[in-house]
Formats: C-alpha cells, sequence, structure tokens
C-alpha cells in the first residue's frame, strides 16, 4: 500500500468512527496494520472502533499505540475511557502531567476506582502527590475532597495511612460550609493527640471551639493537654487565644461533672498556690473518675502541701509510687511501723534526692529509730549546706529530749518563736513535764503562726479535753479533722468526746468517713475500732461485732478489740459466743482482770453460781478490794441460797446467805 493509498484509508476509517461505522472503521485499519503493524493512526482508530462493543480489546490497541509513538496523549485519553481499575490509575497519574486542566475529570476516575475497592494504595499515592501541588489551589481542594470520600469512609484506612488522614482532615475542618464539620473536628482532634502533634491539637480545639461555643469536646482536649503537662505553661499560653482559665471555666459551666475539666482546674489552683479549691475540685474530680493516676497524683501533693500525710501516703500507695514525699508522710506518721517502712525506701531514695528537706527528714527518722550516729552524719550535711537554725535547733532538741534532758530542749526551742515547728514541740515538751498553761501558750503561738496545720488543732484539742474544756475541744478537733481527715489521733480522741456527750449521727459520719478514707488492711484497723466502740454504745450488737471482727483479722493481738467483740457477743445474748472471746482474751492479757471478771457474770446469768463463784475467789486473790468481784460474789451467793431454798435445804441455803 502507497503512502498515498495508506492516508486515504485513514482519512476513510476517520470518517466511519465519527458515523459510527465501526465495522467498516476496523476492516479498513486491519487492512493498514496488516502493512504496517505500528501505524500510530490506525491503533488508536482501533481502539476507538472498539470501545463501543470490547473495551478489553479497545485497551489492547491502545496500549500498542502508546509504544508506538512518542505523544501518548490522546492513546492515554482513550484509554482513560477503557482501561480496567488494575490499569486506570497509572493511566489517570500520566494525564494528569501531560493535561493537567482535566484535573478534575481524571480525580473523579481514580476515586471511582477506589470506591470500587481496587487499587485503593495506588490511588491514594496519587491523590497524596496531587494535593502537594503548590500553586494550584483548586487542584489541591479536589484532591483533599477525594481523600476524604476515600479515607474517610473506611475507618480501616486510618490506621495504615495516619498521616495522610491528618493532612485530608485539616484541610476538611477549614471548610465551615461542611455540614459534617463536627464530626470531621471530633475525629480530628482524637487523631491529632494519638498522632502526638500536642501544639497542632491545642491550635485545632481553639479553632473548634471558635465555631462550636456550646460543645464541651474542644474545650476538654485542652484541659487534657494541660492536665498531662504535654506542652509546657509558656507555649500553651502562646497556644491559646484567650487566658487557659477561661478556656477551663467555660468547659465547667458546659458540664459541671467534666472530670477533665474539673482535673485541669485543680492544678491551675493548685500551681497558683489556691489549696482550698484545688483540693475541692480534684476531690470532685476523683468522685466523677474515681482512680484517674493524674487526678490522684495531684491530689497527693495538695494533701501534702497541707500536711494531711495520712491521705497522702494512701493515695501514693494506691498509685505505688516511692519518693520523698511518701517518706516524709511515713515519718509524720510517728509510728514504729512506718519509721521502719520509711527506712527501708531511704536508701535508694538518697541516689536521687539530697536537698534540704530530704536531708532534715532522713536526719529525724534515724534519731527516732535510735540510730545516732547516722544522726549526727546527716546534721553535719545538714549544717554544711547552711540550714536555717530553727531546723537545726528542732533537731537538736529531738536528741535532748530522747536524751531524757527536755529542761535543756526546752531551753532550745524557747529560741524560736516563729518556727511553728519549734512551738508544736515545745508544746508537747511542757506537756510532758506537766505544764499544761506553757504548753497551751506555745500550742496557741504555733496555731497563729500555722492556722492551716492540722497537728496545731489536735493539740490544743488535747489540751482543753485535759483541762475538762469539752466545748473548746471539739471545735479545735474538728478543724483538725476538716485540716487532715486523715489525723488518727484526732478523730480517735473526737470520737470518744462524741460517745461521751452522746452525739451518736456526728461520731457515725465522723467514722464512717474514716474507715472510707483509710487505708486497706491493717492500715485501717484503728477506725474499724472505734466503729465498733461506736456500735457498742449505741447496743447495735450485730454491726459491732462485724467492726470488731474487721479490727481482729488485721490485729490479732488488739485486746480492746476482743473485750469490745465478747461484750458485744454478750449484749446480743450470745452467751457461749461471748464466753469463749473473754477466754481469749484472758489468755492474751492474763493480768487483765476485766475478762475474768465478764466470765464470772455470765455463769451467774446462767446460774452457774458455783463456777462463779470460784472465779470471782480468784480475782479477789490478787486484789481483795476489787469492788465489782465483790459484788459479784454477793450475787452468786444470793443466787446459790434461792437455789437452796426452791430445794428446801434450809441449812444449806444459810449457809450460802451467810457467805
Amino acid at each position: 500500500m502507497s503512502s498515498k493509498e495508506l492516508k486515504a484509508a485513514l482519512k476513510e476509517a476517520r470518517e466511519a468512527v465519527k458515523n459510527k461505522k465501526y465495522s467498516d472503521a476496523i476492516k479498513l485499519c486491519n487492512k493498514i496494520l496488516r502493512e504496517d503493524k505500528e501505524n500510530y493512526m490506525a491503533l488508536l482508530l482501533m481502539g476507538a472502533s472498539y470501545q463501543e462493543t470490547d473495551k478489553k480489546e479497545a485497551a489492547a490497541y491502545l496500549k500498542r499505540a502508546l509504544a508506538a509513538n512518542s505523544d501518548q496523549t490522546v492513546a492515554l485519553q482513550g484509554l482513560a475511557t477503557c482501561a480496567d481499575d488494575r490499569d486506570l490509575p497509572e493511566v489517570c497519574e500520566k494525564l494528569l502531567a501531560l493535561t493537567p486542566d482535566k484535573y478534575g475529570d481524571l480525580h473523579g476516575k481514580l476515586l471511582g476506582v477506589a470506591c470500587r475497592g481496587e487499587q485503593v494504595e495506588k490511588v491514594l499515592g496519587i491523590f497524596e502527590r496531587e494535593a502537594s501541588k503548590e500553586g494550584e489551589p483548586d487542584r489541591v481542594r479536589s484532591a483533599f475532597q477525594c481523600l476524604s470520600k476515600v479515607l474517610l469512609a473506611d475507618p480501616a484506612l486510618e490506621g495504615k495511612h495516619e498521616t495522610l488522614v491528618e493532612r485530608t482532615l485539616e484541610f476538611e475542618v477549614d471548610n465551615p460550609e461542611d455540614p459534617f464539620l463536627h464530626d470531621k473536628f471530633k475525629r480530628y482532634l482524637k487523631l491529632l493527640y494519638k498522632l502526638k502533634l500536642h501544639e497542632k491539637l491545642v491550635r485545632k480545639a481553639c479553632a473548634m471551639h471558635d465555631r462550636f461555643r456550646n460543645d464541651n469536646y474542644p474545650l476538654e482536649w485542652i484541659c487534657k493537654v494541660y492536665a498531662e503537662e504535654l506542652i509546657d505553661d509558656c507555649s500553651m499560653e502562646k497556644l491559646l487565644t484567650k487566658p487557659l482559665q477561661q478556656y477551663i471555666d467555660a468547659a465547667i459551666e458546659i458540664k459541671s461533672d467534666s472530670a477533665l475539666a474539673l482535673v485541669a482546674s485543680g492544678i491551675l489552683n493548685y500551681r497558683s498556690g489556691e489549696m482550698t479549691r484545688a483540693k475541692e475540685l480534684l476531690r470532685k474530680a476523683d468522685s466523677v473518675q474515681p482512680n484517674w493516676s493524674i487526678c490522684l497524683k495531684v491530689l497527693a501533693e495538695v494533701y501534702f502541701r497541707e500536711k494531711a500525710f495520712g491521705l497522702a501516703e494512701n493515695i501514693y500507695r494506691q498509685l505505688k509510687i516511692v519518693n520523698s514525699n511518701l517518706f516524709v508522710a511515713l515519718l509524720e506518721d510517728g509510728s514504729v511501723e512506718k519509721l521502719q517502712e520509711a527506712a527501708k525506701y531511704c536508701v535508694d531514695l538518697q541516689k536521687d534526692c539530697d536537698d534540704e528537706r530530704f536531708l532534715f527528714y532522713c536526719a529525724k527518722m534515724n534519731l527516732l529509730l535510735g540510730n545516732l550516729e547516722e544522726f549526727d552524719g546527716f546534721m553535719n550535711k545538714l549544717k554544711s549546706l547552711n540550714v536555717s537554725q530553727d531546723r537545726l535547733d528542732y533537731l537538736s532538741a529531738l536528741r535532748l529530749k530522747s536524751d531524757g534532758k527536755p529542761q535543756e530542749a526546752l531551753e532550745i526551742l524557747q529560741k524560736h518563736e516563729n518556727s511553728c515547728d519549734c512551738l508544736l514541740e515545745l508544746a508537747k515538751l511542757h506537756y510532758e513535764v506537766q505544764n499544761v498553761e506553757q504548753s497551751f501558750m506555745a500550742a496557741l503561738r504555733a496555731t497563729k503562726l500555722d492556722p492551716n496545720n492540722a497537728k496545731c488543732f489536735h493539740w490544743l484539742g488535747k489540751l482543753y479535753l485535759h483541762n475538762a474544756d469539752t466545748a473548746r475541744a471539739r471545735k479545735c478537733l474538728e478543724k483538725c479533722i476538716s485540716l487532715n481527715p486523715a489525723q488518727k489521733e484526732a478523730i480517735i480522741l473526737l470520737s470518744s468526746l462524741y460517745r461521751t456527750l452522746g452525739e451518736w449521727d456526728a461520731n457515725s459520719k465522723l467514722l464512717q468517713s474514716s474507715v472510707a478514707l483509710g487505708a486497706t488492711g491493717s492500715g485501717s484497723a484503728w477506725a474499724h475500732l472505734q466503729l465498733g466502740l461506736h456500735h457498742l454504745g449505741q447496743q447495735k450488737h450485730d454491726e459491732a461485732i462485724a467492726a470488731f471482727r474487721t479490727v481482729i483479722r488485721y490485729d490479732v493481738a488488739n485486746i480492746t478489740a476482743w473485750e469490745g467483740l465478747a461484750d458485744a457477743y454478750m449484749g446480743r445474748g450470745s452467751y457461749s459466743s461471748a464466753a469463749k472471746v473473754f477466754e481469749k482474751t484472758a489468755e492474751l492479757k492474763p493480768d487483765n482482770p476485766y475478762p475474768k471478771l465478764q466470765l464470772a457474770n455470765i455463769k451467774n446469768i446462767l446460774r452457774q453460781h458455783r463456777d462463779a463463784v470460784t472465779l470471782f475467789e480468784e480475782l479477789l486473790s490478787t486484789n481483795e478490794k476489787y469492788f465489782p468481784a465483790v459484788k459479784g460474789i454477793a450475787e452468786s451467793y444470793a443466787g446459790l441460797c434461792y437455789y437452796r431454798l426452791g430445794q428446801r435445804l434450809v441449812g444449806k441455803a444459810r449457809d450460802h446467805a451467810q457467805s
């Protein structure tokens, strides 16, 4: 076929395609291809002819056309209409480079491929590159819109393409007309947190808040970032468009029981020194979301700053945190058990803590444990750090007190009238040497210096009780417990006072609160003991029995609990159980006359008078003037007398009566 004939055949084939006479066009093109297998125009026309009847065949010819000519635009455009989903992404990507003005149609084809579940990864890669084009905002917008439809419709893709999803959502949330803007914002903020893009999270949360004023969601994210200390305070201030306090207040106003907002507000108040308000907010947050470690850590710090060491200790134990604060809290408890526990932690803590406060308490711990050489070593370290003289003299006074030199200790402590610790120790020393009036004066001055110190009010309450001033004692002890609800000694004194005054409701509330706040296990035994005594005083014997049993479970040698349990059984009328418990009590403390007396009384109640006489005689053999035993043995003989009269044994009855 000559060149002229070839041109004529191609022209005729084009006309046939134009007139949709595809079979004629195919015949003509086949004739041409027999002569020239790589004829570009013939291949294109063959592809166009098969478009309506056999797209697979059309694609095959168009692919041959691509290989036959360097100008691939027309062939690719043809392929874009007939290629299958496996090949279409590559075709569209090439066309995007050759015909960038056609991006809208090509993006649509790519979106169709992805929506049909084919070549999703390849399509996402193309859209990602399209979204990065500079200077073509409309094209970028189209790419992001397609990405949104692919990525946001399938949550499973987020895990594989988190960064791309983040870019897509960033674009999407800038569209105020989007009807799904709120949901996209929520998903975006959550993803930013997951990707640890905390500064962007704060900025976008502010933007969401500006758009949705009555929604708590963005405000809680701001609170969360602050509470978790993901951004330092200075950076946070720069990122926010208004003061942090306003965002937190808005969150609480919208949702008063938002744990995140309450904790954030509590932390903010703690850092500004507002301890009372911080404690109130953090406690409320803990009631809304119990056992949240972030909340509890700050609450423990607040308790520690307020010298509520028992409460701070409970939280540190709950969170399994061992730090210098726990060490101090254990020392402030004062019990031998806690001192020994503190000593175990001391060695490890010394590796990281060498500040003045820690060394001060190390010295105090060693003194209380009788480790005088170690105490002297820590004292030398404190002196080298130029620690204030009142702190050094406080420790020196404790040393003199332990050496049996109270007067010398008093002389040292009296020098420091502006030190609460020195004045409080001075009050204790005066009390020990029977200078009650001087003890009062020192305790009052200490309280004036530190009106939020629970220990000061504890000592004032104790001194008022010594002077039988129950009204003032009650006020001081109640104030002490309001400052430190875990002040064991104050609770015991106040509970005893309430029982004396018959304030049963107040006592019940106090003790129930103490049990709830107390540590589990042996740490709460003392609170259960007081609760048992309270129930016993109200003759609620079943409740008393339960409380005393709890005490004995953790402290088997507690004589008061054993006696209380026996009294509760006896009050309930369970005399056999009461007798067994009194026998156990007598074994634990043989020199205690009370259980033997009650055993004898039970014998009288059960009309076992002869056995009762034997027990009373044992008691009187050690103390013949023990009045309860004298009274009891008289009742025993009276019982025997009436018993013999019933048998008409008058002589024996007379003998018992005379006894």
